[in-house]
């Protein structure tokens, strides 16, 4: 009784603190588009939150309101209704559904112990063994739900506790009904055959060990050591008193002596001395016999060790040469692993050494292509001239020729006849690499827009471009025209002279890739 006091007791407290944690607070905006699409995402996580806490199970009538108002709001939101009656429905959900969460909580408190005592019931399969008695505690968890609804908390809590105990006692009705329903029929059939009469003495043991099984489940229901032992001894015990009972019927019913009854029970002993190959005699009594089947057995039992520590001893020395036999095979392994180790790293070597020769070949042949290249590039600068053009060759043999002496009035891209002589140098030069491939790329200083420079810069390197193919077996297909306008600086445009550096055109020979 103390024990329910204090339960109810922390039951109460839980559900003041949930009270001032769980308050209900109710939107205080207009009835905008912003507020409703707000108090939709607010309602929405206030169901989600409702569902997670199993609201429909444990405050029905609450959360029913509000899904249903809820569900009515979107509807009406998709019938086009006014925007005043879709925020009530859902200001008026709101309150409902987070009303639902806080009673749920509550109920799932008051009601938890009498959960887990239906859960262990389930699992003890009292819903089959005792189903009306299951049927009576659900519904009282349901009639004391609908109450927490309406508020009577202590009401609620005494109902959890009933259903509770109901759960409990038909638990332990459903254990004893599977653990001791063999010995409950076999006690059934000794009440048949009349072992009361027969072997009483027997029988009353077979019940005494019954109810020292049937106490055991009652003090720890959960006990899975003592209980079966304490059962399979009633069941021995039971099944021990229906046979004496049939054999003392069976004597009764065929007006034994007590001479044909200590004869009956030589036959036996005489079947086992028989078996072991031993003599036996009745003379003084079962028990000299006894003795020498008993002396016998014990000298089997004799024999039966020493050949049993003999073949321990074969198997100890079957597992030494095992041993050696598995040692012998692990060192043959190691070595075939060895060799396979030493023929993959000759592989490799093999395969190293033709890569190296193959990188050899093409650095040898990348060398004689450069110098090549180094000796077209002398002669383009003995062509060209230093004061006219700036050779340039990088680690890859891309040649660039940067034309410092070919020079554009402002914002104009034709040619002036002085720099014909330095063009056709030029032609002379590029017409050395019939086989790459020939970029003519304009650049400019940063004066002016980026769009302005990189139209001017592309006209100048096409104007270059059509005196280069003019009057000329170089084909057009054979020259491309990049114009990068001031993107690609080479000195500082802060200054005159980076200015003039960066107005440039680089006529770059590339290999085709």
């Amino acid at each position: 009784m103390f024990a329910k006091q204090i339960w109810t007791m922390f039951i109460l407290a839980v559900f003041f603190v949930s009270g001032c944690t769980l308050q209900t607070t109710l939107p205080v905006t207009k009835p905008d588009s912003q507020s409703r699409t707000d108090l939709f995402a607010e309602t929405g996580a206030a169901l989600k939150s409702a569902e997670n806490i199993h609201a429909e199970r444990y405050a029905p009538e609450v959360y029913a309101r509000g899904v249903y108002l809820y569900n009515a709001a979107r509807k009406d939101l998709g019938a086009g209704k006014k925007l005043e009656s879709i925020y009530q429905s859902l200001t008026q959900a709101l309150i409902y559904l987070r009303e639902a969460e806080k009673t749920a909580f509550q109920s799932q408190t008051v009601f938890e112990k009498a959960e887990d005592a239906r859960i262990d019931a389930i699992n003890a399969k009292a819903d089959q063994v005792k189903p009306e008695a299951f049927e009576k505690a659900q519904k009282l968890i349901d009639r004391g739900i609908r109450i927490m609804e309406d508020g009577r908390v202590e009401k609620a809590i005494v109902i959890a506790q009933k259903a509770e105990n109901i759960y409990r006692e038909s638990e332990l009705t459903a254990i004893k009904h599977f653990k001791l329903g063999r010995v409950w029929e076999l006690l059934k059939q000794a009440d048949i055959i009349k072992a009361q009469k027969y072997a009483p003495e027997a029988l009353e043991k077979a019940h005494e060990q019954a109810r020292l099984a049937e106490m055991a489940i009652e003090k720890n229901r959960y006990d899975n050591v003592e209980i079966p032992k304490t059962i399979l001894q009633a069941e021995y015990d039971t099944s021990h008193s229906i046979y004496l009972a049939n054999r003392v019927r069976q004597a009764q019913e065929r007006k034994m002596t007590m001479e044909n009854l200590f004869a009956e029970m030589e036959e036996p002993l005489n079947e086992i001395a028989d078996a072991l190959g031993a003599a036996i005699d009745f003379s003084q009594g079962a028990d000299m016999a006894v003795e020498n089947i008993v002396s016998v057995v014990q000298r089997l039992r004799n024999e039966s060790s020493t050949m049993t520590t003999s073949a321990y001893t074969c198997e100890s020395e079957l597992r030494k040469l095992a041993e050696v036999n598995r040692e012998k095979k692990q060192l043959l392994n190691k070595k075939e692993e060895r060799i396979a180790e030493y023929e993959t790293q000759v592989a490799s070597l093999e395969k190293k050494v033709a890569e190296l020769t193959q990188t050899v070949s093409s650095k040898i042949r990348k060398a004689e292509e450069l110098n090549a290249k180094m000796k077209k590039v002398e002669g383009l600068r003995s062509l060209l001239g230093p004061d006219q053009s700036q050779i340039l060759i990088d680690g890859r043999g891309k040649i660039t020729i940067r034309l410092t002496g070919l020079k554009f009035s402002s914002g104009r891209s034709s040619i002036k006849s002085r720099y014909f002589k330095l063009l056709s140098n030029v032609r002379r030069a590029i017409s050395e690499f019939p086989e790459n491939k020939i970029i003519i790329e304009g650049h400019t200083d940063s004066k002016g827009s980026d769009e302005d420079n990189r139209k001017l810069s592309s006209q100048r390197a096409a104007s270059v471009k059509k005196y280069l193919i003019t009057d000329s077996k170089i084909s057009g297909s054979h020259i491309d025209i990049i114009g990068y306008g001031e993107s690609r600086p080479i000195a500082d445009n802060k200054t005159r002279k980076g200015q003039k550096q960066n107005r440039r055109i680089d006529i770059v020979i590339e290999d085709r890739k």
